[in-house]
């Protein structure tokens, strides 16, 4: 019976460790501030071509005596946006926005991210400061931009944010929303890196500023980056995107824009790029031929790697560009292997035994009847996802003994990035089996317990 009940706990402690590995591992999203959330707001009319009205003092803080109206996201002008809920009386207008949400505790905050949707110049302020501006439009769908640089102006308990847009052209829509993690990802569920910025070198801006990454690695080129330029230009017109941390990639996408650019003979291809994986100080370039800068139905070109390359950012740089109009860069994503799940911790389920009182084997018959169950070694749990993403269809050959990547058009383009976030990432399932089981665990103990004690009474 001692031998059953030291086999019995060991299975217990397995499953129970399994348990607190599912409850620990699933990293969740939680989130801040909803989209479509209620704010308090003032709207000014504008009648000239620029926004002159100016925000009540002290209404960053609450400290204003203006009287505020209340109503819920997303809010445009008449005649805007249609995907709007709340419609001011005037076509242009200024329009301060105001509300607040509360941080419980902000060392879980690993990874913040926003997501919005604009039209037009909407700058937004968290706790008095700065947190995010743009110039321009983005207002066909939610974009999502990583804040992680801005999580140090949240404060525990109580957060202020406060937006200030306006509207002097056609059409007017805004709304955001925030969200955290509580693990940092690298990789999403759809394959792509995720970024955390961009930089640039010899571009001109158009449509948006590209230091916020979804305006241009967002998977639908509706944004482009350049300026009147060609072969002959002084400076290298070069983009830097930044991933979140280190990510073994596979294939790097590039895709120029479709509007403002000058075909070259074959109809498709605007120009040409070169791909740079970086690691640290490292810079190694993955295309042996020029990438061809292409927007036909494809949507772009895939330079794909034989083998996978750890590198934490990518550098496009324009090689060639045929004719004299926009040089572009217009989106950029980056598959890579999803990373590994830690394995639970391992268990012996059959411990060493403590020395015991019982008469030796010489002392007692050798064969007993084989009533105890003996546990059947299950086997390990699955470390995660150990598919390669595939971003392209076909393969171009080595075009020598030292190439390191093949080439190919992609087989499928995700073209609405911006849906990616999911609401919930695995996390309360997790914690529901680990709970379940757990108590299922204790649950076999006390039964056997209790059977124990009444064997050993009568």
């Amino acid at each position: 019976m001692k031998k059953f009940m030291s086999i019995l706990m060991a299975m217990t402690l397995v499953v129970c460790s399994f348990a607190a590995f599912t409850f620990t591992s699933c990293a969740e999203e939680h989130e801040l501030l909803e989209t479509a959330s209620e704010w308090e707001f003032i709207v000014v009319e504008e009648t000239g071509e620029t926004a002159t009205a100016t925000a009540p003092e002290g209404w960053l803080d609450g400290s204003d005596d203006a009287e505020w109206e209340k109503s819920y996201a997303p809010f445009a002008g008449a005649g805007g946006n249609g995907m709007a809920t709340h419609f001011f009386e005037y076509g242009k207008f200024s329009a301060f926005l105001r509300t607040t949400f509360t941080v419980e505790d902000l060392s879980k905050i690993v990874s913040l991210d926003m997501s919005v949707i604009y039209d037009e110049n909407p700058t937004v302020y968290l706790n008095g400061e700065v947190f995010w501006s743009a110039e321009g439009y983005k207002d066909q769908d939610y974009t999502l931009i990583n804040m992680d640089d801005q999580i140090s102006l949240l404060k525990e308990g109580e957060n202020t944010l406060c937006v200030v847009f306006s509207n002097v052209y056609g059409g007017s829509i805004f709304d955001m929303g925030l969200s955290y993690n509580d693990e940092l990802i690298v990789v999403g569920e759809d394959g792509y890196v995720l970024f955390s910025g961009a930089t640039h070198s010899g571009f001109g801006m158009f449509n948006g500023t590209i230091n916020q990454p979804t305006n241009i690695l967002d998977g639908n080129a509706s944004t482009v980056s350049g300026n009147n330029w060609n072969a002959e230009a002084e400076e290298p017109m070069t983009l830097t995107a930044t991933f979140k941390g280190a990510a073994k990639i596979t294939s790097v996408y590039v895709q120029c824009k479709n509007e403002g650019t000058t075909a070259h003979e074959d109809g498709i291809t605007r120009g040409t790029y070169d791909i740079y994986a970086i690691n640290g100080e490292t810079e190694t370039k993955l295309n042996t031929e020029p990438v061809p800068a292409m927007t036909d139905a494809d949507g772009g070109y895939t330079v794909t790697l034989e083998e996978a390359m750890e590198a934490t950012a990518v550098k496009i740089v324009i090689t060639d560009w045929y004719g004299t109009n926009w040089a572009c860069v217009a989106d950029v994503m980056v598959s890579a292997e999803a990373p590994a799940e830690p394995e639970p911790p391992v268990v012996d389920p059959t411990p060493s035994e403590e020395p015991s009182e019982e008469p030796s084997p010489s002392e007692e018959p050798s064969e007993e009847p084989s009533e105890e169950p003996t546990p059947s070694e299950e086997p390990a749990p699955s470390t995660g996802n150990e598919e390669t993403p595939s971003a392209g269809d076909e393969a171009t050959p080595d075009a020598s003994e030292d190439n390191k990547t093949s080439e190919s058009k992609p087989a499928d383009k995700n073209d609405d990035k911006n849906d990616d976030k999911d609401d919930d990432k695995g996390g309360n399932t997790g914690l529901i089996i680990g709970i379940v089981v757990a108590v299922v665990a204790v649950a076999v103990i006390a039964v056997v317990i209790v059977l124990v004690v009444k064997k050993k009474k009568a």
